[in-house]
C-alpha cells in the first residue's frame, strides 16, 4: 500500500514538472520567433520611436501590476466568504 502511494505522488511530480517544462520551452519559443522577425525585419527605429515605445511598455507593465492586484484582492475575498460559508454550514449541520 506504501508503494501505491509514492507511485501516485510520483506520477503527479512527474506531470507538474511536464506541465512547467512545457511552459518553459513555449515562451522560448516564442521569444526565439520575436527575435527572428526582428532581425528579418531591415528597418530601423528613430530615438522617438524607441522613446514612445519604452513609455508604452511600461504604462502596459503598470496596468497589468495593477490589474493582478486587484485581482489577488478579489480572491482575497473569495476566500474568506466562503471560509465563513464552510464554518456556517459547519454549525448548521
Amino acid at each position: 500500500m506504501f508503494s501505491f502511494f509514492d507511485r501516485l505522488f510520483s506520477e503527479e511530480r512527474t506531470k507538474d514538472q511536464t506541465a512547467r517544462d512545457f511552459g518553459i520551452k513555449e515562451s522560448q519559443w516564442l521569444q526565439r520567433a520575436v527575435r527572428k522577425d526582428e532581425l528579418d525585419s531591415p528597418s530601423g527605429y528613430s530615438e522617438e520611436e524607441v522613446s514612445q515605445a519604452v513609455v508604452h511598455t511600461r504604462e502596459d507593465l503598470v496596468l497589468i501590476v495593477s490589474q493582478l492586484q486587484r485581482t489577488n484582492i478579489i480572491l482575497r475575498w473569495i476566500r474568506f466568504l466562503l471560509a465563513i460559508l464552510l464554518i456556517t454550514l459547519w454549525v448548521k449541520f
